[in-house]
């Protein structure tokens, strides 16, 4: 999750409206509060709020319980650094699916954020433009590996990169001995499929990089990550 929010340029954080659900999550320990401000912390800087569980609230899709969250978690996100007005609010339900891909008439009394949400299409919500991107082709894998390998054992990570056609099996094997003779007990891999150079640097979040290396096609970083192995199996 560190990875992931550090190189997102937008989140969208997603809010139990239960009763209970809501309250536990705002509290001082809650998880509203810890990823907001864990957003915040590594620079994503646009978000988008997802009211979910309106199905379940009392009464059901409850504008009431809705105009209290937004409230609440309006004036959190102020503290932690947010501009609230910049920050649009979508009541949803993911479970029955309203307003995740077109307008409920369940919730009506506000505008579903996703509507349009289409591969061609250009819109911006409070300045978060989403949409396909001209100019710049780059290859599309729709895929990150992560997991580990002990010395001298056979990297179930580099073999499935492997078989989706991603790395030479000889450049897999190559990696293997060489990690054997770093006397590294584990490393994983991490797919960046950015093709600039300056890209690829502003996908670093930790500077425990031991090297890169580059296939062909495609840039990996091997990240060395001795004491956790438990915490980097796929």
């Amino acid at each position: 999750m560190i990875t992931g929010t550090s190189q997102a340029d937008c989140a969208v954080l997603i809010i139990d409206s239960t009763t209970g659900g809501f309250e536990a999550g705002i509290s001082k320990d809650g998880q509203t509060r810890e990823h907001a401000l864990l957003a915040f912390t590594l620079g994503v800087k646009q978000m988008i709020c997802c009211c979910n569980k309106m199905d379940a609230t009392t009464p059901k899709y409850s504008k009431a319980r809705y105009d209290e969250i937004v409230k609440e978690v309006s004036s959190y996100l102020k503290k932690v650094g947010y501009n609230p007005d910049k920050i649009p609010f979508v009541p949803i339900s993911g479970f029955e699916g309203d307003n995740m891909i077109e307008r409920s008439t369940n919730l009506d009394w506000k505008t579903c954020f996703w509507c349009y949400l289409q591969d061609k299409v250009l819109i911006s919500f409070y300045g978060v433009v989403v949409g396909e991107v001209m100019g710049k082709e780059k290859v599309h894998i729709n895929i990150v590996v992560i997991g580990h390998v002990d010395s001298g054992k056979s990297t179930t990570t580099g073999h499935l990169i492997y078989k989706l056609g991603g790395i030479d099996k000889r450049v897999i094997e190559r990696f293997e001995k060489e990690a054997a003779e770093m006397n590294k007990r584990s490393f994983k891999y991490a797919w960046v499929l950015d093709k600039l150079k300056a890209e690829r640097e502003r996908g670093i979040t930790i500077d425990i990089a031991l090297w890169k290396f580059e296939t062909t096609k495609y840039y990996c970083t091997v990240i060395d990550a001795p004491g956790h192995l438990s915490l980097i199996h796929i």
